[in-house]
């Protein structure tokens, strides 16, 4: 085994916040050094649970309240008034939102893929992403019609589907 040196710039010893004895790790991919901390653990983005479930509650306390109000006891997998209606569109638009949430902080921020973007771009992607998932949730209860035809809830059991199947994201 071979020993080398290499001088890091100062500008990425900043960004990196790293110490004067702090252990790097070198990978070589594809002819590619890549350098980086060992402690890539805590430098990692962390899961904030609540994008996941502020719009998952909000479209099951929103969908519940609706059942209510219309006296909505048992619920269908599928159909007019159902738990794929109540997903396409609460989770469609919470989706939409969230994404549009994510993107302009990314931008004002200047951190993430949306730095590379231009606000232009904003609304064929909220029309892409929306079509795309969209799309996704009826094919998936398309399947779930086919699997389960004819399948009914009560109004609790309904709401907790709803929050299951609302599509949670992250930015």
């Amino acid at each position: 085994m071979k020993k080398y040196r290499i001088d890091l710039p100062a500008k990425a010893v900043e960004n990196l916040e790293l110490e004067k004895n702090t252990s790097l790790v070198l990978m070589v991919d594809n002819k590619t050094l890549t350098i980086r901390p060992s402690r890539t653990v805590e430098m990692l983005p962390q899961i904030m649970m609540r994008w996941y479930l502020i719009p998952a509650v909000l479209a099951a306390v929103i969908f519940f309240c609706l059942s209510w109000s219309n006296h909505h006891w048992v619920i269908s997998l599928t159909g007019n008034w159902s738990i794929g209606f109540a997903s396409l569109y609460l989770g469609t638009f919470s989706g939409v939102v969230a994404f549009a949430t994510a993107f302009i902080r990314q931008k004002r921020h200047r951190s993430g893929p949306a730095m590379e973007l231009h606000w232009r771009n904003l609304p064929t992607l909220l029309i892409a992403f929306g079509t795309i998932l969209a799309i996704s949730i009826m094919i998936g209860f398309w399947l779930a019609e086919k699997m389960f035809a004819g399948a009914s809830f009560d109004i609790y059991t309904s709401t907790l589907f709803v929050f299951l199947f609302v599509p949670k994201f992250q930015e």
